[in-house]
Order: C-alpha cells, then sequence, then structure tokens
C-alpha cells in the first residue's frame, strides 16, 4: 500500500497546490482524502487473469514472484 499511496502523492503534488498532510493514516483536507479513495478504487478496480504458467507464451514465469509484484502494485488477480 505505500507504494500505492507514494503514486498518488506524487501525482497529487504535481496537479495541485494543497498539501498531502496526514494525520495518522488520513488526510486533512478533505478533498485530498476524497481523491485518494477514488485512486485506490481504481487500482482495486484492475484485475488481471494470470495464465497457468505453462501457458505463458514467454517462457516459464515465478507465479509466486508475480503475485508479489502486482500485489505490491496494488493490482488484483485471479
Amino acid at each position: 500500500m505505500d507504494k500505492i499511496r507514494e503514486e498518488f502523492e506524487a501525482w497529487f503534488k504535481s496537479a495541485h497546490t494543497k498539501n498531502t498532510q496526514r494525520i495518522d493514516e488520513e488526510y486533512v483536507h478533505g478533498a485530498t482524502e476524497r481523491l485518494w479513495q477514488a485512486w485506490q478504487a481504481s487500482r482495486a478496480a484492475i484485475k488481471v487473469e494470470l495464465p497457468p504458467e505453462h501457458e505463458q507464451a514467454y517462457g516459464a514465469y515465478d507465479g509466486a514472484e508475480l503475485r508479489y509484484m502486482l500485489k505490491q502494485a496494488g493490482i488484483s488477480y485471479e
């Protein structure tokens, strides 16, 4: 989740003048908090269907490593 928050804050700071100050896990500015919630929902809506490892067109891959990388990016998979 930290990587997703870092990406959000980098985008937010480049597009807006309001700060990203937080108290605990919630942004102080209400609009920033709502944008953060929308950002998280947009990432959660992305879902990847993984092919069986033996059908991978570009060679074998480490399924556990791929699932870890997708999770770190905030992307769901089946």
